[in-house]
C-alpha cells in the first residue's frame, strides 16, 4: 500500500506539478559568468535553441556518458579479465 501511494506522490510532484508552476514556462535562464576582475556574476537572458554544433555536441555526449555509464554498470568480459573481478558486485 505504501509503495502505491510513494508511486502516485513522485507522479504529482515530478510529473503534474512541473506544468503547472509558472517559473517552469519562463524563457529566461540565469548564467554566471566570469568579469575581468576574475569575479563571478549572474546574468539573466532569454533561453534560446541550441545551435547546430551544439546539438550535435550533445549527441556526443549522450551517446559516450550512456556508453560509460553501461560500462561502469555492468563491465564486460574483458574487463573482469583485465581488472579481476568487480568488487560492487
Amino acid at each position: 500500500m505504501a509503495g502505491v501511494a510513494f508511486f502516485f506522490l513522485a507522479l504529482i510532484t515530478q510529473g503534474i506539478l512541473p506544468f503547472i508552476e509558472p517559473s517552469a514556462r519562463t524563457s529566461h535562464v540565469t548564467a554566471v559568468v566570469r568579469t575581468d576582475f576574475g569575479q563571478l556574476k549572474w546574468m539573466v537572458s532569454e533561453a534560446t535553441d541550441y545551435t547546430p554544433i551544439q546539438q550535435f555536441g550533445r549527441q556526443v555526449y549522450l551517446r559516450e556518458a550512456v556508453g560509460i555509464a553501461i560500462r561502469i554498470r555492468a563491465p564486460g568480459d574483458r574487463e573482469t579479465r583485465r581488472w579481476g573481478q568487480s568488487l560492487s558486485w
